[in-house]
């Protein structure tokens, strides 16, 4: 290190010194230069929550690539819009709609996101990643998969326990919903293998976290799973012994309730505020 009045004098006795800073300098005011011009959103998913930066994205109608990226900077999805409608989309190792719904479920921790007209170099269209639908109504789906979530991870306290299969043969409820007997019956193959949670079930399937709690608990209400952690009767007030509770685990009623639709369907012409800085970042 060197203080500010010899600096004259290294460049004078080290004349290699000033190209090598002039080189330096301008590749990084290149580099500057190249993503602000590139990037037209650049913000934390602490600071701004998926719903607004979706809105924006539709109200803009813009056409490029959402990025997500991890705290060390690993890109964790990728969506490209079209005119501000979702086309394609992969997120972590979830493709299509199944990743879309899963990018609203929190949480996010210290995510970033971005928001380019460029393409990522490594993105590539495949026909399972394809979206297809309307931009309001898969925001609909996702913000209805999201609160569905939220509500089955309270009522099973402890989405860390393994799971193990009390049957020896599954038999899907007639009650439950039809259109989840596929993923309860990958999901019964994979407990089939191992004991496993349903945090590390959520990493296995090809499913959003939302379906999956959903799977689980229709299984849990038919007795087909237990806890491999055998507790107290007295520690899940209305379950056996050795089960995890699902008390409560009634999926919420299929629609969008009244709270849902305020939350999409703003009143004409208003705006939350962080919608409005995004907005006026995209539009400046």
């Amino acid at each position: 290190m060197f203080c500010g009045e010899r600096f004259p004098g290294v460049l004078r006795s080290v004349p290699s010194f000033v190209l090598f800073l002039c080189e330096n300098m301008a590749r990084r005011l290149f580099q500057a230069r190249a993503t602000e011009g590139a990037c037209e959103l650049v913000g934390s998913l602490i600071n701004f929550d998926m719903i607004t930066i979706y809105q924006t994205i539709i109200r803009s109608m813009r056409t490029g690539a959402l990025l997500i990226k991890d705290e060390r900077g690993e890109t964790l999805g990728e969506f490209y819009f079209e005119n501000g409608t979702p086309r394609w989309g992969r997120f972590q190792h979830l493709l299509g709609k199944e990743a879309f719904w899963q990018l609203f479920i929190p949480p996010h921790n210290a995510w970033t996101f971005s928001f380019s007209r460029e393409l990522p170099l490594n993105g590539e269209w495949t026909e399972e990643k394809s979206i297809t639908g309307s931009a309001d109504q898969m925001l609909i789906e996702a913000i209805q998969m999201r609160d569905e979530f939220e509500s089955l991870r309270k009522s099973m306290r402890d989405d860390n326990v393994p799971l193990v299969r009390k049957e020896l043969n599954f038999v899907w409820p007639a009650g439950e919903p039809e259109v989840l007997r596929p993923l309860a019956e990958e999901i019964w193959q994979i407990v089939y293998s191992k004991p496993m949670s349903l945090v590390d079930l959520c990493a296995r399937c090809n499913a959003c976290a939302s379906k999956i709690y959903q799977a689980v608990a229709g299984m849990l209400r038919a007795d087909l799973f237990a806890s491999a952690t055998v507790g107290k009767p007295d520690d899940f007030p209305g379950a056996k012994s050795g089960k995890l509770s699902n008390e409560e685990c009634e999926p919420p009623s299929p629609g969008v309730s009244v709270t849902t639709a305020q939350k999409i369907q703003p009143i004409a012409g208003a705006q939350t505020a962080d919608q409005y800085q995004l907005e006026s970042t995209l539009t400046s």
